[in-house]
């Protein structure tokens, strides 16, 4: 799931909402990291804040590969996901 925006625009704070109060999400394993932060060994639920450029989606592989949901906070624009 992304969140996208500007500085400011509530990105972290409703990553934060939907990873505890989403049913699917709610009581699952959560990890909160930055981009060039270790991943952590075992996450059920990734939350990556705080992607500033595109060179920060060098994380976002590895984190697919290592959690089964990733939540990911950009102010990259989605068309550098597609």
């Amino acid at each position: 799931i992304v969140f996208h925006g500007e500085s400011g625009s509530g990105k972290s704070s409703m990553m934060r909402l939907v990873a505890t109060c989403h049913p699917d999400l709610a009581g699952r394993q959560r990890s909160w990291i930055q981009p060039f932060d270790p991943l952590p060994v075992q996450a059920d639920v990734l939350l990556i804040d705080e992607v500033q450029g595109w060179r920060d989606l060098h994380c976002l592989g590895p984190a697919l590969r290592a959690a089964r949901t990733v939540l990911l906070a950009s102010h990259v624009d989605p068309l550098w996901l597609a």
